[in-house]
């Protein structure tokens, strides 16, 4: 699962937050295999002083994960700064050669506490074409999300239900020490005080 297009609005620190992960330019190597217009950033490193947002942005993106798997609104919810606020949050991602995107609005409720009437979720997805690029396949998903989806939330993530969601969280390098080596120069670069990575 490869994460292209993230925004973010009234969750955590991040108002208005977009992130974007394609290339709008050829770089060798960075494109989804067998798509080689399809360009994205391979290795994503987030830097910053403290208390920027790193560690804030990473739970997020976890936690919609997590809310895809498990249908539960409260792993999102408890991350809305103002409960007052319509807060929102839209990815778009790569999957066995389709793009998805992932739409959630969270309506503030009297109670605070939130419910279907309160959540709604819109899902789409494209299959990727041979000459596709990301801006190309995301155009085609802008006119899909026209269309308003009046179903329950829930319902609606049924939709990603088969995605390898626990992939995700289970990849692991034991296999192949070339990774390991890969890190251990990755990191190397960013903090010359590492001597090793194990």
């Amino acid at each position: 699962m490869i994460i292209m297009d993230l925004k973010l609005d009234n969750l955590c620190c991040f108002r208005d937050f977009h992130v974007n992960f394609s290339y709008p330019r050829k770089v060798e190597n960075e494109y989804l295999e067998g798509f080689p217009n399809f360009r994205y950033k391979k290795i994503n490193i987030i830097m910053g002083s403290n208390a920027t947002g790193k560690t804030s942005l990473g739970r997020v993106i976890l936690s919609i994960f997590n809310f895809i798997d498990k249908q539960n609104a409260d792993i999102i919810t408890r991350f809305i700064s103002n409960k007052n606020k319509v807060a929102s949050f839209s990815m778009d991602f790569v999957d066995d050669n389709k793009l998805y995107r992932i739409h959630a609005v969270f309506d503030p409720s009297d109670d605070y506490i939130y419910s279907s009437e309160n959540i709604k979720v819109h899902i789409v997805s494209t299959d990727i074409c041979l000459r596709d690029n990301y801006e190309s396949s995301a155009k085609r998903l802008d006119s899909m999300m026209i269309r308003s989806n009046k179903s329950n939330y829930i319902i609606e993530l049924e939709k990603l239900r088969r995605l390898p969601i626990d992939s995700i969280f289970n990849y692991g390098i034991k296999a192949n020490r070339e990774y390991i080596n890969v890190l251990k120069h990755i990191l190397r670069v960013l903090v010359p005080i590492i001597l090793n990575v194990n």
